[in-house]
Parts: C-alpha cells; structure tokens; sequence
C-alpha cells in the first residue's frame, strides 16, 4: 500500500514537472516565431539572460581582469568585484597621470558638480605641491555657473556640455582628438572597467530586456562619455546614423570600415587596421573581432527611425524582449506587419545593428563582449538621439520626466520598475533611480546632440557624405572606399570617396547603373578638356547661380524617373527637417511591409522589413 501511493506521489510530480515545464515554454515567446534568424539570434540570447537574472546567476566563463602594469597583459584569471567596477580605483591603474576624483566626476548627476571636478582635476594635474593645489582649490569657489552651460578651469578653458556629432561630422582634427581620447582610457584601464561593468550587468538589472534599457544605457554612456572628457575636456561622444550606411548596397564598403575610421578586418575578422587595431580586448584576444553583414543587412532604416519617432505609443520605446509570459498585459508576440509587435522596439532595433557588425561570433554579435568594440558607444549614443527626438515629439517636458512603462511582473522583471535602483550606478553612496534616467538634466546640462545629416544645396556638410538623389525625399549617405560596391548611384553625386563609379559593363561613369564598382582618381567625364573644370565650374562660369544650376543638375537626372512615375504619384520633393513628412517611398534597399498602427504621421508609414 505504501509502495503505491510513492509510486503515485512520482507520478505525481513528474506530472507537475512536465507541466510546469510546458507552461513555462508556454508563456515565454518562441523564438521559432521570429521573422528572421537575426531575431532568433536575438530572442534565445534574451531569454538566457532573463532566465539566468530570476536565478541570480552569473555569466558561465568571466572575463579576465586586467589587474598588471603591462597594457598587453591581460589574459589574467578573475573579474573586478561587482561594487568595484562602478567607478575606477585610481591607486590600482598604472598610470598616475589619471584624475585623482575619477569616480566622483562619472558619478556627477547635474553640471555643477561636472565644474567643480574637472576644476579639482585641473588643479591637481597644474599644480607641482600642496600649497599650489590648495590656493587653486581656493580660487575654485570664484568660478561662475552661467546657466549651467559653462565654467572656467583653472587654465582659463571654458568646458562646456558636450555637443554630440554623426561621427562622419566631425573634423579631422575632432576625429583624431576622440580616437586619442579612447586609446588613453584603454591604456589606463578605464575602458575595461567599463567593458566588465557592462558585462555583468548584461545578465543582472536593468539594461536588457525591458523598458529600463533607455534609461540604463543613457546614464552609461554619459559616464563613459565624462571618462573621455577627463583626459580631453573638448572631446564629445559622436553618435553613428547607421541609417546613412543601410542605404549602400554592400554597408560593409562604408567609408566608416576603413583606417581613418573605425578600422578594417582580415579574412578572419580580427581588426587590423585604424585607430583601434592594437586593442587587447577584456576577455584577453589581442584583436577586436567583427563579421559584418554575415545575416543579411540589419541595419537601422530610416522608416525604423520615422515609425518610432512619429509613435505616441511608449511600448515602442520602452518595450519588453521576448521574454513576457501569456498574462502580459501587451501580447508582444502579437504579428505587426512583417514581425511580431517585440521586433518593433527600439531596443529591438538597436541590437540589429550590434549583430550587423559582430555576427553570431564576433564581439559586438553578444552583450557580454560588445563593449570591447568601440563601435558599440556609437551605436547607443544614436539610440539614446533616437530616444530623445521621440521625447521632444511626443512629450511635455514633465511628461519626459514621469512616464514610464506600467510596473507588470508578468511583462519585465522587477529591475525594469521606474522606482527600482538602476543597479550598479550610485550617487554620493546611494543607487539613483530607473526614475532618474528620465531626467531632463541629461540634455539640458550634460550633452546635445548635433541635428542629424540633411541634404541641404545637394550637400550634407562633410566630405565623407554624399547626397543620394535616387529616392524622394533625398538622404544624405556614407561613401563608399575605392573597391566597393556603388550599384544604383549617380556618379555626378560623387558617392565614392577619393574615386568615381564606374560601370562594370561598359567602364564609363555610372547613371544609376545596375552594376558599378568605386574606382581611384577622378571622372574624367567631368572634366572640360579646354578649361580643366568640372560641370559645377563650368555651370558657374556660364553665369548659373547655384540654386539654377542644382536645378539644371536635377531635371537631367530626374528626366527618365519622372518619364516613368505614374501620374498618381506625388513627387514633391520634402525639407528632410520635418520627421512628420516622411515619404512612403521607400529608400533604396528598403522592402515595405503593412502598416504601423498607432503611427501619428498623417501618411501611410510603413515598417521596412530590414533583415534578409
């Protein structure tokens, strides 16, 4: 009798495993549904590291810590301790020339006290004993705060909130500035403190998988941004538009995946050119891997960025990941056009891009290893644009501070809650808030942003960008090195850096072509053989002003488009500055699926299906 009912009670509970088993897999969302392996990639990844964050688990294999003096020394076993990794102990890095107050000037929540650090760090880094230091310190309190936007260090530099540019925006000078500023805190270490904070957190808080990841990568990328600035108080943390690069036939002929830039790779992916290619990376590699394009192109499209923007909706912002059970109040496996409603999200959108550049092996394709690439800085700071361009569209400035994501147990774990601490940042000891993120201050005292590319007189502003005149509206586009792929361009746009597309067919200069290739030097179609000027010279010798000839320039591209449009369709052509005019006419590269609901813009927006 005893026997049997133990058998009973096994069968019991092996009843009750199973069960449990299924209704768990019930209510997780099956990345079998998802619309492209990029986000089946996706979906799995978010998955473990939900179920690893309910178990308070931590990552299987830790990266090592780089702990010695020898900067090409870091295959060295353990991890930074949790609490440790949030600032940086200056006494543990070799070099000494590091700002004394580091930890505080990061943690720094409004601009006074950014003033008063950087005033402190000057003065010990100016001054040669105590008694210098002292009367520096003293002539701190005569610094004025003119409206939070400036102050006075003690070298008589204004330091001012930065002022975030497109990458391809800067300078060069800009350029060199912000890759020397990287390159010294990879050298004192600064850069992997981040990296390994990044990569615990990865599995534990707020940063993935919720609508905390706005806010959690805002205030890390601020605080990696001042770490840059305590070396080069005039440096900015640039942001990349990736949408100028989903547009190329071939993103990976990008002018930004070459030496001035960020670098390029060797068969096997290891970086071996640039200002980044002698980088040892957290995890003890002795290169930075990437594998772009390997799952199609998954870049950010404009309509990705159009749809969010124009979405009164905060699901799209602050979105859950693959991860809510049956009971969420949002059915986020619900289908939306070509994908499930959870492929929509700006979190979603973004971790395209990281698998754009770093595959399923490379280090930007996993959130524990994508910090080691200083792509990944780029990439948030334009999500964190995207972020604040639908906050300034969508929102009051109260609003901005206050609405957030409904708490729901059953959507996103208790870490993504908007009074929950946004773990590991502190302040003065104590952890700041999800609540914080959604400050104001952030972009009212810290940082701006650089109003992204527009076509303006047929230009946009930088030598490393063309204005495409094959889609209305026009976009500004990256261009293309010598050797790459210029297929469906004008060459009188000039879309190849230092070279000319020529077609691959007959070797003459491409007219939107269906198959060209950038080649070295310059058209010599363009170039009066009499005069040695190029058409916009000789246009301007004939007396045409310059709106007349763009004009001229534009009814002779436009002829045979405009021959072939039907009359239904209306060509005008739109400012680019007004994010509500956004065209249905897709841009080149673009596959249109149904209809966005809950889209604002008074024309039919559609969502591109950007993944192959």
């Amino acid at each position: 009798m005893k026997a049997s009912f133990y058998i009973f009670l096994n069968i019991f509970n092996i009843f009750i495993l199973i069960y449990c088993f299924e209704t768990e897999h019930d209510y997780q969302i099956s990345c079998e549904e998802a619309s492209s392996p990029v986000f089946k990639r996706l979906c799995y990844q978010l998955q473990r590291l939900h179920n690893r964050r309910e178990n308070n688990q931590r990552p299987d294999t830790p990266p090592p810590k780089c702990d010695t003096s020898n900067a090409h020394d870091c295959a060295k076993p353990g991890t930074p301790i949790w609490e440790e990794i949030v600032g940086v102990d200056q006494a543990k890095l070799p070099d000494q020339t590091t700002l004394e107050n580091s930890e505080i000037l990061q943690e720094c929540q409004d601009f006074k006290c950014l003033c008063n650090s950087f005033y402190l760090a000057e003065c010990f880094k100016s001054s040669r004993n105590a008694n210098q230091k002292f009367d520096c310190m003293r002539k701190q309190f005569d610094v004025n705060y003119p409206n939070s936007q400036s102050c006075i260090l003690p070298n008589g530099k204004v330091l001012k909130k930065a002022y975030r540019k497109e990458y391809r925006m800067l300078s060069d000078e800009e350029r060199t500035r912000f890759h020397n500023a990287l390159n010294r805190i990879k050298q004192n270490k600064i850069y992997d403190h981040f990296h390994a904070l990044h990569y615990h957190y990865s599995y534990g808080g707020g940063a993935h998988s919720g609508p905390a990841f706005v806010v959690w990568h805002r205030e890390f990328i601020k605080r990696f941004e001042i770490a840059l600035r305590e070396v080069d108080p005039e440096v900015s943390l640039p942001y990349w538009d990736s949408t100028m690069d989903s547009i190329l036939p071939e993103p990976k002929d990008s002018i930004l995946w070459t030496a001035d830039f960020l670098g390029s790779v060797n068969a096997g992916g290891n970086l071996t050119s640039g200002p980044f290619k002698d980088w040892i990376t957290l995890e003890g590699n002795k290169n930075i891997n990437r594998v772009l394009g390997m799952v199609g192109n998954s870049l950010i499209q404009e309509i990705n960025v159009t749809t969010i923007i124009n979405n009164r909706d905060m699901n799209y912002v602050f979105g859950d990941e693959f991860t809510p059970n049956s009971t969420c109040s949002i059915r986020w496996n619900r289908r939306v056009g070509d994908g499930m409603l959870v492929e929509k999200t700006l979190e979603s959108v973004h971790a395209g891009v990281h698998i754009y550049v770093g595959g399923f092996t490379g280090d930007m394709g996993e959130f524990q290893t994508a910090v080691g690439d200083p792509v990944f800085f780029l990439l948030h700071s334009f999500i964190d644009h995207i972020w604040e361009l639908w906050r300034q569209a969508q929102q009051s400035p109260s609003e901005r501070e206050t609405s957030f994501r409904q708490p729901d147990q059953n959507c996103h774990l208790s870490d993504h809650f908007i009074d929950s601490n946004m773990r590991p940042f502190k302040y003065q000891t104590e952890y700041i808030k999800n609540r914080d993120g959604l400050s104001n201050k952030y972009t009212d005292e810290f940082y701006e942003y650089a109003p992204r590319p527009t076509c303006r007189q047929n230009l946009c502003g930088s030598k490393y960008l063309f204005c495409d005149h094959g889609n209305i509206p026009n976009h500004c586009v990256s261009k293309i090195k010598v050797g790459g792929n210029c297929s469906g361009f004008y060459d009188d746009d000039s879309p190849c850096y230092n070279g000319w597309c020529r077609n691959n067919q007959d070797n003459k200069p491409c007219d939107k072509c269906k198959s060209g290739t950038c080649v070295a030097g310059r058209n010599p179609s363009t170039i009066d053989q009499s005069q040695g000027l190029s058409q916009s010279e000789r246009n301007k010798e004939a007396g045409l002003t310059q709106e007349s000839s763009q004009i001229v320039s534009e009814l002779r591209r436009r002829r045979p488009t405009i021959a072939q449009t039907p009359p239904n369709t209306n060509n005008r052509q739109l400012s680019g500055n007004n994010i509500n005019e956004a065209r249905q006419t897709p841009l080149r590269g673009s596959n249109m699926g149904d209809s966005m609901p809950g889209t604002t813009s008074n024309v039919n927006v559609k969502f591109v299906d950007f993944f192959i």
